[in-house]
């Protein structure tokens, strides 16, 4: 048996396999030759990924390191582990606490006391709602920081 890199694998890798053996399909029963409306099309719609990555790190800003902590317990556990809401606030972490001593104490507070909070969100939507309704103003808050420095 094989031992694997241990790398988690992306919807869109997945997402890439998929189409791959759908389009080798399609080639196989209508040959790979695009007619040019196709062409076009695909390049449209390169364009259109490439215009949406531009605003996307416009407002999240440069892409993430894979070495960087990516743990942010609450936030995941109330909007998910990919939500913009989440991002924002590991940005926020990473760019604005991370620079000074009293925010590397909050970042190391939280991690001592935010994952059995994590955890037991599931089991008290009443503290889950408190909680989003004070991330949500905190978000807002951070949002309207980062769009004035810019």
């Amino acid at each position: 048996m094989a031992v694997t890199d241990r790398r988690f694998v992306g919807v869109s890798d997945l997402a890439q396999l998929a189409r791959c053996e759908a389009q080798m399909l399609l080639d196989r029963q209508h040959g790979k030759e695009r007619p040019p409306e196709r062409e076009r099309l695909a390049a449209a719609g390169e364009a259109e990924h490439a215009r949406h990555d531009r605003l996307a790190q416009h407002y999240q800003g440069p892409p993430r390191r894979a070495t960087r902590d990516r743990h942010c317990f609450v936030a995941s556990a109330l909007y998910g582990e990919t939500a913009w809401q989440t991002e924002a606030l590991r940005v926020w972490r990473d760019t604005v606490l991370q620079s000074t001593v009293g925010g590397r104490g909050l970042i190391a507070l939280y991690y001592r006391c935010s994952p059995p909070l994590a955890r037991s969100l599931a089991h008290h939507p009443r503290l889950a709602g408190c909680l989003r309704g004070l991330l949500d103003c905190l978000i807002a808050w951070v949002v309207v920081k980062r769009e004035k420095m810019l």
